[in-house]
């Protein structure tokens, strides 16, 4: 029924070697959309400017810290492909390296700028929930034996 709209001849499969770029071109786009998406919500409770206090640079060493052990176990997973694979939606069960460094050293820019934008009580409570999601991700790599370390 649908081959009459969409016939077989008309596909295209992307060359072997342009898949990979494929998949980075839709994880980055993905990534910039979902944090535009939360700035675009979080954008009535913006306080861009206002100074952090010792709380939020607790927690922003937290989450800081957690992600930064989260992204060296993804790198052991992007080094390891035949061992492990990566639960990530948007780097995909096998991203390279390049990949793993290019989301994270994007989303630790991204959430700061983000979280620099928001009121101090709101901060609080994405840098808390940051730092909670990091440490089950990191529970869960070491759980399989996936140590960290860059």
């Amino acid at each position: 029924m649908y081959e009459t709209f969409y016939p077989q001849e008309a596909r295209r499969e992307l060359p072997e070697d342009l898949r990979p770029a494929r998949g980075i071109l839709i994880g980055v786009l993905l990534g910039l959309a979902f944090w535009i998406a939360s700035a675009l919500v979080l954008v009535k409770f913006a306080y861009a400017g206002d100074g952090w206090d010792m709380a939020d640079k607790s927690l922003g060493g937290a989450a800081l810290a957690s992600t930064l052990a989260d992204w060296s176990q993804s790198r052991y997973i992007a080094k390891h492909p035949n061992e492990f694979s990566e639960t990530n939606v948007i780097l995909g069960k096998h991203p390279t390296v390049g990949m793993v460094d290019t989301y994270f050293a994007g989303s630790i820019a991204l959430g700061y700028l983000i979280t620099d934008w928001l009121s101090p009580g709101y901060r609080k409570a994405v840098l808390g929930g940051v730092t909670f999601v990091e440490i089950g991700y990191v529970d869960h790599n070491m759980s399989l034996g996936i140590g960290w370390g860059f």
